[in-house]
Protein backbone atom coordinates (compact mmCIF):
# COMPACT_ATOMS: atom_id res chain seq x y z
CA UNK A 1 0.00 0.00 0.00
CA UNK A 2 0.82 3.39 -0.67
CA UNK A 3 -0.14 6.43 0.46
CA UNK A 4 -0.42 9.78 -1.65
CA UNK A 5 -1.50 13.68 -0.76
CA UNK A 6 -3.08 14.87 -3.67
CA UNK A 7 -5.30 17.74 -5.31
CA UNK A 8 -8.62 17.44 -7.75
CA UNK A 9 -8.86 20.76 -9.50
CA UNK A 10 -12.25 22.12 -10.42
CA UNK A 11 -11.67 22.89 -13.91
CA UNK A 12 -14.13 24.80 -16.28
CA UNK A 13 -16.83 22.01 -17.89
CA UNK A 14 -14.96 22.07 -21.15
CA UNK A 15 -11.38 21.86 -19.98
CA UNK A 16 -12.01 19.39 -17.37
CA UNK A 17 -13.90 16.93 -19.75
CA UNK A 18 -10.58 17.53 -22.45
CA UNK A 19 -8.44 16.74 -20.15
CA UNK A 20 -9.98 13.42 -18.98
CA UNK A 21 -10.78 12.56 -22.88
CA UNK A 22 -7.16 12.88 -23.31
CA UNK A 23 -6.12 10.97 -20.31
CA UNK A 24 -8.63 8.37 -21.56
CA UNK A 25 -6.71 8.02 -24.79
CA UNK A 26 -2.82 8.79 -23.16
CA UNK A 27 -2.51 7.11 -19.60
CA UNK A 28 -5.70 5.23 -19.44
CA UNK A 29 -4.56 3.05 -17.02
CA UNK A 30 -4.27 5.82 -14.43
CA UNK A 31 -7.69 7.47 -15.70
CA UNK A 32 -9.44 4.35 -14.77
CA UNK A 33 -7.93 4.38 -11.27
CA UNK A 34 -7.91 7.47 -10.51
CA UNK A 35 -9.59 11.02 -11.50
CA UNK A 36 -7.77 14.41 -12.93
CA UNK A 37 -4.93 15.19 -10.20
CA UNK A 38 -2.23 17.20 -8.90
CA UNK A 39 0.10 14.93 -6.90
CA UNK A 40 1.83 16.72 -3.59
CA UNK A 41 3.15 13.79 -2.06
CA UNK A 42 3.78 10.86 -3.48
CA UNK A 43 3.76 7.15 -2.42
CA UNK A 44 4.50 7.37 1.34
CA UNK A 45 4.97 3.72 2.31
CA UNK A 46 6.72 4.47 5.79
CA UNK A 47 3.89 5.84 7.82
CA UNK A 48 0.74 4.62 8.71
CA UNK A 49 -2.59 5.81 6.69
CA UNK A 50 -3.67 7.80 9.88
CA UNK A 51 -0.17 9.45 10.57
CA UNK A 52 -0.06 10.91 6.59
CA UNK A 53 -3.58 12.24 7.42
CA UNK A 54 -2.89 13.70 10.74
CA UNK A 55 0.11 15.64 9.17
CA UNK A 56 -1.88 16.89 5.96
CA UNK A 57 -4.14 18.13 8.25
CA UNK A 58 -1.88 19.70 10.41
CA UNK A 59 0.32 21.54 7.60
CA UNK A 60 -2.91 22.79 5.62
CA UNK A 61 -4.21 24.40 8.51
CA UNK A 62 -3.12 28.01 7.14
CA UNK A 63 -4.07 27.09 3.73
CA UNK A 64 -6.99 28.73 2.13
CA UNK A 65 -8.74 27.77 -1.69
CA UNK A 66 -6.60 29.07 -4.36
CA UNK A 67 -6.67 29.08 -7.97
CA UNK A 68 -3.93 27.57 -10.31
CA UNK A 69 -2.78 27.99 -13.65
CA UNK A 70 -1.91 25.06 -16.10
CA UNK A 71 0.19 27.00 -18.31
CA UNK A 72 2.86 24.40 -20.39
CA UNK A 73 2.69 20.92 -21.53
CA UNK A 74 6.25 19.58 -19.99
CA UNK A 75 7.99 16.18 -21.32
CA UNK A 76 8.97 13.89 -18.60
CA UNK A 77 11.05 10.14 -18.32
CA UNK A 78 10.23 8.66 -14.72
CA UNK A 79 13.89 8.02 -13.22
CA UNK A 80 12.58 4.96 -11.70
CA UNK A 81 10.84 3.52 -15.11
CA UNK A 82 10.81 3.16 -18.97
CA UNK A 83 7.76 5.14 -18.53
CA UNK A 84 7.61 8.96 -20.39
CA UNK A 85 4.95 11.57 -19.35
CA UNK A 86 3.49 14.46 -19.98
CA UNK A 87 2.81 17.17 -17.92
CA UNK A 88 0.63 20.18 -17.53
CA UNK A 89 2.64 22.10 -15.53
CA UNK A 90 1.63 25.25 -13.23
CA UNK A 91 3.16 28.46 -12.87
CA UNK A 92 3.74 29.80 -9.77
CA UNK A 93 0.58 30.49 -9.02
CA UNK A 94 0.60 27.20 -7.12
CA UNK A 95 2.82 28.38 -4.82
CA UNK A 96 0.40 26.89 -2.66
CA UNK A 97 1.32 23.38 -3.48
CA UNK A 98 5.05 23.62 -3.36
CA UNK A 99 5.07 25.48 0.04
CA UNK A 100 2.77 22.21 1.53
CA UNK A 101 4.91 19.95 -0.56
CA UNK A 102 8.02 21.10 1.27
CA UNK A 103 6.66 21.67 4.75
CA UNK A 104 5.31 18.15 4.57
CA UNK A 105 8.34 16.70 3.97
CA UNK A 106 10.32 18.14 6.84
CA UNK A 107 11.69 16.77 10.25
CA UNK A 108 11.17 13.23 10.28
CA UNK A 109 9.08 12.93 7.27
CA UNK A 110 12.45 13.55 4.87
CA UNK A 111 12.86 10.04 4.64
CA UNK A 112 9.41 9.75 2.99
CA UNK A 113 10.28 11.61 0.15
CA UNK A 114 11.62 9.36 -2.62
CA UNK A 115 12.60 11.36 -5.37
CA UNK A 116 15.83 14.36 -4.86
CA UNK A 117 14.02 16.71 -7.68
CA UNK A 118 12.37 20.20 -7.38
CA UNK A 119 8.52 19.75 -7.17
CA UNK A 120 6.62 21.20 -9.51
CA UNK A 121 2.98 21.38 -9.44
CA UNK A 122 2.10 19.44 -12.32
CA UNK A 123 -1.76 17.57 -13.75
CA UNK A 124 0.05 14.22 -15.65
CA UNK A 125 -2.41 13.77 -19.10
CA UNK A 126 -0.14 11.07 -21.02
CA UNK A 127 2.22 8.54 -19.58
CA UNK A 128 3.45 5.82 -21.63
CA UNK A 129 6.61 2.93 -21.99
CA UNK A 130 6.04 2.84 -25.60
CA UNK A 131 7.90 5.81 -28.18
CA UNK A 132 5.38 6.07 -30.62
CA UNK A 133 2.54 6.31 -28.01
CA UNK A 134 4.75 9.28 -26.64
CA UNK A 135 4.64 10.92 -29.98
CA UNK A 136 1.36 10.90 -30.36
CA UNK A 137 0.94 11.92 -27.26
CA UNK A 138 3.29 14.93 -27.69
CA UNK A 139 1.48 15.74 -31.30
CA UNK A 140 -2.08 15.68 -29.73
CA UNK A 141 -1.05 17.90 -26.96
CA UNK A 142 -1.01 20.51 -28.40
CA UNK A 143 -5.05 21.26 -29.07
CA UNK A 144 -5.06 22.11 -25.33
CA UNK A 145 -6.06 25.98 -25.25
CA UNK A 146 -3.51 26.90 -22.58
CA UNK A 147 -3.70 28.59 -20.07
CA UNK A 148 -6.43 26.63 -17.99
CA UNK A 149 -7.62 28.03 -15.20
CA UNK A 150 -8.53 26.00 -12.11
CA UNK A 151 -9.20 25.65 -8.22
CA UNK A 152 -8.29 24.14 -5.58
CA UNK A 153 -10.21 24.23 -2.40
CA UNK A 154 -9.27 20.51 -0.73
CA UNK A 155 -6.80 18.12 -1.09
CA UNK A 156 -7.20 14.26 -0.54
CA UNK A 157 -4.93 11.83 1.69
CA UNK A 158 -5.49 8.83 -0.39
CA UNK A 159 -4.32 4.87 -0.38
CA UNK A 160 -3.86 2.61 -3.04
CA UNK A 161 -3.54 -0.80 -3.32
CA UNK A 162 -4.13 -3.90 -5.57
CA UNK A 163 -4.10 -1.35 -8.40
CA UNK A 164 -7.20 0.45 -6.94
CA UNK A 165 -7.86 3.62 -4.21
CA UNK A 166 -8.85 1.80 -0.93
CA UNK A 167 -8.99 4.55 1.12
CA UNK A 168 -9.68 8.50 0.15
CA UNK A 169 -10.47 10.96 3.02
CA UNK A 170 -10.96 14.67 1.87
CA UNK A 171 -9.54 17.58 4.08
CA UNK A 172 -11.28 21.02 3.23
CA UNK A 173 -9.27 24.33 2.71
Amino acid sequence: MSIFVVAYPIFGHSDGQEIERFRQLYAPGSAKLISAHMTVVFAVTTFSYDVVLDRAKEKLQEVQPFEVLLNQVVPYADQFSDERMLFLVSDKSAHQMINFHQRFYDGRFATAMQVDEAYQPHLTIARTTEPDQFVKAQAAAVSFKLPIYASISAFNVIEIGDSKITRSTEIAL
